[in-house]
């Protein structure tokens, strides 16, 4: 924790320690949070009404697990911004990307994927069997190219659907077998709607996943999605592919990990991630949304 912010911050593995507990994250948050506020009177009950505060918005995003898909500005979202309106409430997707240390061994062997992604392949991989996993993007900057660093994100789930990967491994090395649910689950690694159609073409075009005229889907693609939101069928019709096929580890319509900020009347800057946990380690479907990291900042 850091004393000047109030921010829980979790590495790598805490972060997946934490998520694969069985403790509360609500139990977790708030107990931190009565350690951190032992503070002049004032400054103690406004931080513990704005950590309140963290705990209701994160209460009341839980419907949104409900939608169909995700997408900017859907209703369930949008009531969400206008019941906070005097917030400022800001709601991001921060996982529709590629968690470059959770690719596996396939996909780095994937020439496709590996051009799009890197200036260095070789590089990373040495780094990350070095260092471990990473925190946070920023370690990667270095070896990927400037044309893919913005679908690079620092959330994700490892869905071993994907394949054998070292995030996988290392995670079992670490906390075993039995805890490795949420962490390891089938939800799809990106929402469609949340993200470039450029960002998937390697994914696309590449031949093992078996999508007839690649470069004709693609085009298709961009077209509905600059339409309207696609849903789960949608893109199955669209890819001409059955719902159970490959690709749809990799593609789906619902958000994993959403960043949340608002501006709170006394001047705290507040942060937080919800993650999108399953039902079951099996199920593609969302059994809510928990809180995982969030920072409280006294703006100057």
């Amino acid at each position: 924790m850091n004393g000047e912010t109030g921010s829980v911050e979790f590495g790598a593995v805490m972060i997946l320690v934490f998520l694969s507990s069985a403790i509360a994250a609500s139990l977790l948050f708030f107990s931190v949070a009565a350690v951190y506020f032992q503070r002049s009177s004032s400054e103690e009950a406004e931080r513990t009404r704005t950590a309140g505060l963290i705990g209701e918005i994160a209460e009341a995003f839980q419907p949104i697990k409900d939608y169909p898909c995700d997408y900017r500005n859907n209703p369930p979202l949008s009531e969400l911004i206008l019941r906070y309106a005097s917030l400022n409430l800001d709601i991001r997707d921060v996982s529709s990307g590629y968690r470059l240390d959770f690719l596996s061994d396939e996909e780095l062997e994937n020439p496709l994927l590996k051009n799009y992604l890197f200036t260095d392949a070789a590089a990373f991989i040495s780094l990350r069997e070095n260092r471990g996993l990473s925190p946070d993007r920023e370690t990667w900057r270095f070896f990927v190219n400037d044309s893919a660093w913005d679908t690079c994100v620092s959330y994700g789930w490892i869905n071993p659907s994907r394949g054998n990967s070292f995030a996988f491994r290392y995670v079992k090395h670490t906390i075993g077998d039995s805890g490795l649910f949420p962490l390891a689950n089938r939800l799809p690694v990106m929402n469609i709607n949340m993200i470039e159609v450029k960002a998937v073409e390697p994914l696309i075009m590449t031949p093992g996943f078996g999508v007839k005229n690649p470069a004709e889907k693609i085009e298709i693609l961009r077209e509905a999605l600059y339409r309207e939101p696609v849903s789960k069928g949608d893109l199955s019709v669209l890819l001409e592919l059955p719902g159970h096929s490959k690709i749809f580890s990799y593609l789906g319509v619902k958000t994993a990990f959403w960043k949340i900020h608002f501006m709170t009347p006394s001047g705290f800057s507040v942060e937080a991630i919800l993650a999108a946990v399953p039902e079951s380690t099996e199920s593609e479907t969302i059994g809510e949304y928990r809180l995982i990291e969030w920072s409280i900042n006294r703006e100057p």
